[in-house]
């Protein structure tokens, strides 16, 4: 099937309505966990916020824990989401997004939006937007992250892992050979350590540690078992073979997902594509405040170049400082921008974020990360799992594109007959935990 012209209605929005959905644990039972860690957290950094700013600091944390304690009875008694208060740019859009939703939910039955009412992606996000609203009406700890702590524990407990493929892609990197069927095996290969790395999801386990400790390169073939969809050779045909012969250079665009050991392994992807002028430049995307416990800010990307460049292994340090000058020499770009900490679909983006739309179209090949961009994608929706992924997207397409994901959550489209089914008889919860992936790759509509 070709195309996105739909002969039926939408597939529902999941939500945690549906006690069938993930979305109905997710909010019932993830969520309050995570928020009690992030209040934990708050509590435990007493000491360290009295030292940097005094006793105005320690009642600023009291004011947000009472915020968040707040927010976690709204969330379990399924109160009607209010508005945002803070003054973060994004304000006016998270607002008017409430009030489209709730002339939508009063029009369709009645009700305010609410936890256990509203579509899972709008309820999962205004949840991470309601943690930094409470952090941002605060005086002294505005830029606080809540989750700061954990992303950079399970990047040093991937040390091992990290240290191993850092090592490997300095031969890579160094060695001369510019065969292209080479070339091509190495790609294949850290296309699929980018996808594995996935799998480091702290929003999943709801904090708990969820590092890579095990070699990355050698369990590769056993995970193959695993990967439903695999166009991993069409994306390497259309991003390498394909390719004109202009001057125009060749642009990679890579949507993160989490920090630690998956955003190493993306920059390993794109470390070795411009290395070996597969591609001139690649911009990164990531979020513009802590988003889902894990998802790559700019903070967290600063913090891993520096805290790899200062390694005491040579391999590690190696490559962060080689790093921060592909940074310095315009051949890596990292862009913040708000449009991937709102509530709305990627089918919204070309009207809400024109700009970004904009440059996306500029890629070669856009890559989007992990779960959530998974879900924005196709519009968070109870696709048939045989759905075809130009189908799926809907409207949006500003330039070719591929999904790296390990599956977390009851969203799957492009497999094929009986896939889903057979994966079903292997493990009831194959759709939840990371162990089943998928590299689908758009060329058009």
């Amino acid at each position: 099937m070709n195309g996105k012209i739909l002969t039926s209605p939408l597939p529902r929005s999941l939500s945690a309505k549906f006690e069938s959905d993930f979305a109905y644990p997710t909010v019932k039972d993830r969520m309050p966990v995570i928020l009690t860690k992030v209040v934990d957290t708050i509590y435990r950094m007493k000491n360290e916020i009295l030292k940097m700013h005094g006793e105005d600091g320690v009642e600023d944390s009291k004011s947000i824990v009472g915020q968040l304690s707040r927010l976690k009875n709204e969330l379990q008694t399924n109160k009607p989401l209010s508005t945002l208060e803070d003054d973060r740019e994004d304000v006016i859009l998270w607002n008017r997004y409430l009030d489209v939703d709730r002339e939508v939910q009063v029009l369709d039955n009645g009700r305010c939006p609410s936890w256990f009412q509203s579509p899972w992606l709008y309820v999962e996000c205004y949840f991470y937007r309601r943690i930094v609203s409470a952090i941002s009406l605060s005086s002294l700890l505005k830029n606080l992250d809540p989750f700061q702590k954990q992303k950079e524990s399970a990047f040093i407990e991937s040390l091992p892992a990290i240290s191993t493929l850092a090592s490997y892609l300095n031969r890579i990197v160094s060695s001369t050979v510019t065969d292209l069927a080479k070339n091509h095996d190495i790609f294949l290969q850290l296309i699929q350590v980018a996808l594995w790395g996935n799998k480091c999801d702290l929003s999943i386990s709801a904090g708990a540690d969820n590092s890579q400790t095990s070699n990355p390169l050698t369990v590769l073939d056993s995970l193959k078992q695993h990967l439903l969809r695999d166009d991993s050779e069409r994306i390497w045909r259309h991003l390498v073979l394909d390719r004109s012969t202009s001057d125009v250079p060749v642009q990679l665009s890579i949507v993160l997902d989490n920090a630690g050991f998956e955003l190493f392994t993306d920059l390993c992807l794109a470390e070795f594509l411009v290395a070996r002028k597969l591609v001139d430049v690649v911009h990164f995307y990531a979020k513009s405040m802590p988003w889902f416990v894990s998802d790559v800010t700019l903070d967290d990307w600063n913090w891993t170049l520096e805290s790899l460049s200062a390694s005491e292994d040579r391999d590690v340090a190696d490559v962060g400082r080689r790093w921060k000058s592909r940074v310095e020499d315009g051949s890596w770009h990292l862009h913040v921008h708000p449009f991937w900490t709102l509530p709305h679909d990627f089918q919204s983006m070309n009207s809400v974020a024109p700009d970004l739309h904009r440059s996306l179209a500029e890629s070669r090949l856009i890559i989007f990360k992990g779960d959530l961009n998974y879900r924005k994608l196709f519009s968070d929706r109870k696709w048939p799992y045989t759905t075809d992924v130009s189908v799926a997207v809907q409207n949006f397409f500003p330039a070719p594109l591929c999904t790296l994901r390990t599956l977390k959550c009851d969203l799957a489209v492009g497999l094929k007959v009986g896939q889903a089914e057979k994966a079903q008889a292997e493990n009831s919860d194959w759709m939840l935990t990371g162990t089943y992936a998928v590299i689908q790759f758009l060329a058009s509509l």
